[in-house]
């Protein structure tokens, strides 16, 4: 053990084989196909972590580095220094606007690139998937990760084009623990999305999967109610819509923040 982590170790800095890469990863990482790419021969290289030949290629046609998203495949190729030879060319550190090598990173057994990424620039919510990285990591029911986007300085609030938030992945996906962070975090938890999803109402349906762990997170939640001057009894998605219309939520008195005017107009369309 004491020979291997060193060599696991210095594995990942000096760049890993195709197979060692894989090893990298998550079973369920999907890793970029180099024959893909518009630049198949540096993708070549990145991904089996050939860093001397990655600097020639870049250094032969800097314009290399802002081509595509061949970041992604420095981090399929488990390779610090590919990853860092491709940044200090120029390499946008989101990719191509997706955030595609943050998620990848994220997938990863350790978090190394992740945090490698974000020191580099990376955005916990980039310009073209705002909530990607955070549905990643609430994917993988991934505190710590959830954490280190976080303390990066993720934006809880971003949304997809349905109003939907990083609180509401996790309380679709029944990720009540990561809920909770969520919110300790300063989620905004009177946020719906344009069904009318809401803290409340899933703190209080019942679960569709036997996780006792989840299960005592959510009644965790459902105490948190009270305090929050949540309304009682709790009214369920389409009430909550309904309210919003009216421009009874959140709640008076509370310390929700305003339905965004686009989320209050796809309620009032799908209500039509």
């Amino acid at each position: 053990v004491r020979l291997f982590l060193p060599l696991l170790a210095a594995a990942l800095m000096s760049g890993c084989t195709t197979a060692s890469a894989e090893a990298c990863f998550r079973p369920d990482a999907e890793l970029p196909d180099p024959k893909a790419s518009s630049s198949p021969e540096i993708a070549g290289a990145l991904t089996r972590g050939e860093v001397d030949r990655v600097k020639a290629l870049l250094g032969a046609d800097p314009a290399l580095a802002r081509r595509g998203d061949l970041l992604a495949f420095a981090v399929a190729g488990c390779s610090a220094p590919a990853i860092m030879a491709l940044l200090d060319a120029g390499a946008p550190a989101d990719g191509t606007g997706d955030g595609l090598p943050l998620v990848l990173a994220l997938r990863g057994k350790d978090d190394t690139m992740a945090r490698l990424l974000l020191k580099r620039g990376a955005s916990p919510n980039p310009r073209g998937a705002p909530t990607l990285p955070l549905r990643t990591v609430i994917g993988l029911n991934d505190p710590d990760r959830l954490g280190l986007l976080i303390r990066a300085g993720a934006d809880l609030e971003a949304k997809e084009r349905t109003g939907r938030r990083a609180l509401h992945i996790a309380l679709d996906q029944e990720r009540f623990g990561l809920a909770a962070r969520l919110l300790d975090a300063g989620a905004d938890p009177f946020a719906i999305d344009a069904s009318g999803a809401n803290l409340g109402s899933a703190a209080m349906a019942p679960m569709a999967r036997n996780d006792p762990q989840e299960a005592a997170a959510q009644r965790v939640l459902r105490d948190r109610l009270r305090p929050l001057r949540w309304p009682e009894p709790v009214p369920d998605e389409r009430a909550v819509a309904q309210r919003a219309i009216e421009g009874a939520w959140p709640p008076a008195g509370t310390t929700g923040k305003p339905v965004p005017a686009d989320v209050l107009a796809l309620i009032r369309e799908r209500r039509r």
